[in-house]
């Protein structure tokens, strides 16, 4: 009888293993059928079936590439709508793809783009795609009135108004390209008066970030123009993130000689902003080298000089306090920072903070107070309070 069910079970085994191998080879072929052909070839075939090519376009070390091969693309919504509209193609575009990103000049992985049958880039964007936004984007490149292609060309036309501008460039900022030349060659032309209307102030404002191209010269000199028009801190906040972006560039990449060329430029340049500017990059600096010490020495006289009045930088030096000192003195200082950011603005971020900070001092009372404020605004807010509930049950331990 032993001898009957060992080989049964071998072979009920056997089965199994069969039946999930085939069921996942009928999943993988109701996903997106990637075919194993070059660029040229993919062109060809799509001239035959009146069809776009899709090219998913990766890095061998991009994490989010593979992710959308594993999950995303398997997919049989995505797959019957990808498989029906498209010649799909994927590339390692730093090895044998490496010519065509000449021309697409891609450096965010993955990068997915559309073209026609002549090789116009008719759609495109990068980062990793979820399957809703997959499918939205499969849609756009196959809608003339929202492709990128179709606004390119109307902003391309000599006769751009400011909103054909701001959608193509919110379009272009989607594909993960260097879109500044494109913002520059329309601000460019606008007169003074043309640049401080409402809709060109929101290009300048929402996507403009070029800050070593004279053009930024000629806003700073409009500064008190713009501020009586958009208000001072909503105009000074553009100047500063702009600049915040650029130097952090510098530090990320380790461009020293850009990082200094950069302050000489701004500290010569008369700005009012460049002594704030240049502090704040020093601050920055600080942190990402991760020289904590210098970064405490810094922040005082940075917070007191010009940040009382502002929740989100208050709320900033506070959180790399509370992550990085567990010295009485540093965490009293924050905490009477974060305390002013909780009363300027009382977000769930800021009452995060302060209920960290008075933790680590040992406040249990004042804390859980907090606690709980925290979580019922971040309830209110549709917010994941899952953070603060931890510091609740740490509260609940103190002594």
């Amino acid at each position: 009888m032993l001898q009957i069910l060992i080989p049964m079970k071998k072979t009920v085994v056997g089965l199994f293993l069969l039946l999930l191998s085939f069921h996942s080879v009928i999943a993988q072929d109701n996903g997106v059928q990637f075919k194993n052909l070059s660029y040229e070839e993919a062109l060809k075939v799509a001239a035959k079936e009146n069809k776009l090519v899709f090219l998913h376009g990766y890095a061998e070390w991009c994490h989010y590439c593979h992710d959308m091969v594993e999950k995303i693309y398997p997919d049989s919504a995505v797959g019957a709508y990808f498989n029906s509209n498209f010649i799909c193609i994927k590339m390692d575009l730093e090895k044998e793809g490496k010519e065509l990103n000449k021309r697409l000049k891609s450096h965010t992985f993955p990068t997915l783009v559309f073209f026609d049958v002549s090789g116009t880039i008719m759609h495109r964007a990068a980062g990793r795609h979820m399957k809703p936004m997959l499918l939205e984007l499969g849609k756009e490149a196959l809608d003339p009135r929202r492709r990128l292609h179709t606004w390119e060309q109307l902003y391309n036309n000599g006769n751009c108004s400011s909103d054909t501008a701001y959608r193509y460039l919110r379009k272009m900022e989607m594909t993960a390209t260097n879109y500044q030349p494109e913002a520059l060659k329309y601000l460019n032309k606008l007169s003074d008066a043309d640049m401080k209307t409402a809709a060109n102030w929101k290009i300048v404002n929402d996507l403009y970030k070029d800050v070593e191209a004279p053009f930024t010269m000629r806003l700073i000199k409009m500064k008190t123009e713009l501020e009586n028009l958009y208000s001072k801190p909503v105009v000074e906040r553009k100047f500063f993130e702009m600049y915040k972006y650029e130097f952090g560039i510098r530090i990320r990449t380790l461009d020293t000689a850009g990082y200094e060329r950069l302050k000489q430029q701004l500290n010569a340049s008369g700005f009012d902003m460049a002594p704030q500017i240049v502090d704040y990059a020093e601050l920055m600096k600080s942190k990402m080298k991760g020289d904590y010490e210098l970064y405490f020495k810094l922040a005082d006289p940075y917070v007191k000089k010009y940040a009382m009045n502002d929740a989100v930088m208050l709320n900033e030096v506070s959180q790399v306090f509370f992550e990085r000192t567990k010295d009485p003195v540093l965490l009293a200082k924050a905490e009477g920072w974060a305390k002013e950011s909780v009363k300027l603005n009382d977000t769930y971020s800021n009452n995060e903070t302060l209920t960290g900070i008075l933790i680590l001092s040992g406040k249990k009372e004042e804390a859980r107070t907090v606690a709980n404020h925290a979580i019922e605004l971040g309830e209110k807010n549709k917010i994941n309070v899952q953070k603060v509930k931890i510091y609740l049950e740490k509260i609940e331990e103190m002594k």
